[in-house]
């Protein structure tokens, strides 16, 4: 049996490249032997923070890829230094009324 997250545990049909994609790190802790539905699941029953810290975690990652696609490859380290120093942000803003339910 194979630990979730452990090297050689993909999916069936997934690539041999590293993918750096929230998703990725979301089957890491999720574990990666779950159907598409299962993932979504269980990635919705994690807890708000939980699931922020996750995405925030992921972002020099996904900034680095996407450098790397665009033909600007960018130091990860640096990136990773750079977002070190950054605070992560408190939360999305609060919803706002929308016009058409003002009398």
């Amino acid at each position: 049996m194979r630990v979730p997250g452990a090297l050689g545990c993909r999916p069936r049909g997934a690539s041999r490249r590293v993918d750096f994609t929230i998703a990725a790190i979301a089957r890491r802790y999720i574990g990666c032997r779950m159907s598409f539905r299962e993932s979504i699941a269980h990635w919705r029953a994690l807890p708000a923070e939980r699931r922020r810290a996750l995405r925030w975690q992921a972002v020099p990652r996904e900034v680095a890829a996407s450098m790397a696609f665009e033909g600007e490859p960018v130091d990860f380290a640096w990136l990773k230094k750079l977002h070190d120093q950054t605070p992560q942000p408190g939360g999305s803003k609060p919803a706002m009324a929308s016009s058409a339910t003002r009398s």
